[in-house]
């Protein structure tokens, strides 16, 4: 049996243009020299990318990294291109004390306020994964924290001058948001995963969570395979997912050989309920770019997929609208079977009640009807004014991640 909605979801990993460019960003020796130049033949290369501005916003957090990858792999680039990749270098080379400043100050507060955390994403992987921590950007520190030890931890970092952006009262209730005086957002995260729908087994990942140097300061984070699961499955329930970083965290991860139970990974996957986004992000980290993960992993994952409830599979299809906008239309042209046609119909006109509280942040069920009549009158509006666009359009930004 296939996976559900497979043809569908695939259409948010990246283009076959950005894969290029991740293959020659992260493959080495004669394989990098011939994805810079299978990327230059077939889609213009770097100099077509930064011709489109969506393309150039898109990948732009990736540039230090390529030019650190040329360098490495002696692969010669036009004056100019090498000086834009230069600039990009020098840029985030000179923004990376500041982030790590400021993560230092978040971390001393709450370990001396003696609120556990673990490290999320990039500001955990910079400094462990990469060769060097300015070839991740970091746009902002992730942190999770219990949702119990929310006051302590907001009492401990106002106490050192951070700046509450976000009100705990409002909102979904799962992230608060401080600044650093510097600017920098610090997120608490009181869920590892955005959506309702996916539940990992939180304490077993505080179990197997690991003491790593971060920023000058020893912290936890997340084991080598909860950290896989979580950048793989949270890249399908964000627009973040645009910037493409979490291909080359996943990349670095494993590029270091790091230990991973494949047979646990695949059970947290599913009891967690989220093996379809698991399955299509592996499956294309495998196939597309050779990330080392386990055909019999993949398997296992796809078997689990293949037996999703509806709830999952419309959790699936919530994920991919929240990236870039996607018309209906083309969804509809992907399609492959009756029960994908049903499954695709009934999210657009009836999803589930659960996530559309979640959605909106509403108590009040009386007002479940409007946002059912908004969605389809919303996608009407996209078809109409935007739909003729060349330019992707962002979905709303609701996600500070």
């Amino acid at each position: 049996m296939g996976v559900p909605l497979s043809r569908i979801l695939k259409t948010m990993l990246p283009s076959p243009e950005q894969t290029a460019m991740l293959r020659a960003s992260l493959h080495q020796g004669g394989m990098a020299v011939e994805a810079w130049k299978s990327w230059e033949s077939r889609y213009g290369g770097l100099r077509h990318m930064l011709q489109n501005q969506y393309r150039t916003h898109a990948v732009k957090r990736l540039l230090p990294l390529l030019a650190a990858n040329n360098a490495k792999n002696r692969i010669q680039t036009d004056p100019d291109l090498k000086t834009i990749l230069r600039t990009a270098q020098l840029r985030e080379q000179s923004r990376s004390p500041v982030f790590r400043r400021a993560c230092n100050s978040a971390f001393e507060a709450l370990r001396n306020g003696n609120t556990p955390f673990l490290v999320l994403k990039g500001a955990a992987l910079a400094e462990t994964e990469y060769d060097e921590p300015w070839l991740r950007h970091c746009h902002d520190c992730d942190l999770f924290v219990k949702r119990s030890d929310f006051d302590d931890a907001r009492a401990s970092l106002l106490s050192l001058g951070f700046t509450q952006l976000t009100d705990t009262q409002t909102g979904r209730g799962e992230t608060i948001t401080f600044a650093h005086p510097n600017g920098l957002p610090i997120n608490l995260h009181s869920r590892l995963l955005r959506f309702p729908e996916y539940e990992l087994d939180e304490q077993s990942v505080w179990i197997r969570a690991q003491r790593r140097s971060i920023c000058g300061v020893e912290v936890l984070v997340l084991s080598p395979g909860d950290a896989l699961l979580h950048l793989c499955v949270h890249s399908t329930t964000t627009y973040s997912r645009q910037f493409l970083c979490w291909v080359c965290d996943c990349w670095m991860l494993l590029a270091n050989k790091q230990s991973i139970d494949w047979d646990q990974l695949c059970l947290d996957a599913r009891n967690g309920g989220v093996q379809l986004p698991a399955h299509i992000t592996f499956e294309y980290l495998a196939k597309e770019l050779g990330v080392p993960i386990p055909v019999s992993a993949i398997n296992r994952l796809q078997g689990y997929a293949s037996h999703v409830s509806l709830s999952l599979r419309e959790a699936a299809l919530f994920g991919l609208v929240a990236g870039q906008q996607v018309d209906i239309i083309d969804m509809i042209r992907n399609i492959r079977s009756v029960g994908e046609a049903l499954t695709l119909a009934k999210w657009v006109l009836v999803p589930s009640p659960d996530h559309l509280r979640w959605k909106y942040v509403t108590t009040r069920p009386w007002l479940l009807p409007v946002y059912y009549l908004l969605r389809p009158l919303k996608a009407i509006a996209y078809r109409v004014g935007y739909g003729r666009n060349e330019q992707p359009t962002l979905a709303t930004k609701d996600d500070p991640n």
